[in-house]
């Protein structure tokens, strides 16, 4: 061994490879089928969501958008947070 080190893709650059891989590039060669009957009993999983404008400050925003990768996903779990934490206060 020469002593280098290998370079450790980053985890944006993993994500930009896979983002960048045709479908047919994928081995899918040992993920089994999903039949009929799997679909016949699927429930979806969550409540609904709905789809909304919302105006953020814009140092709110911004922070979120830099801190959470899925930042409308944290906002949501922020609110449902704050709206169970109300609920249990009023109980």
């Amino acid at each position: 061994m020469s002593g280098k080190r290998m370079k450790v893709p980053s985890r944006e650059e993993r994500i930009q490879r896979l983002r960048e891989m045709k479908d047919e590039d994928i081995d899918v060669s040992d993920i089994p089928e999903l039949g009929e009957e799997f679909w016949a009993n699927a429930v979806p999983v969550g409540p609904e969501k709905q789809s909304i404008t919302m105006r953020l400050d814009e140092n709110v925003y911004e922070w979120l958008k830099s801190s959470f990768p899925q930042y409308q996903t944290a906002i949501n779990s922020i609110l449902r947070q704050y709206k169970e934490h109300q609920e249990k206060q009023a109980t």
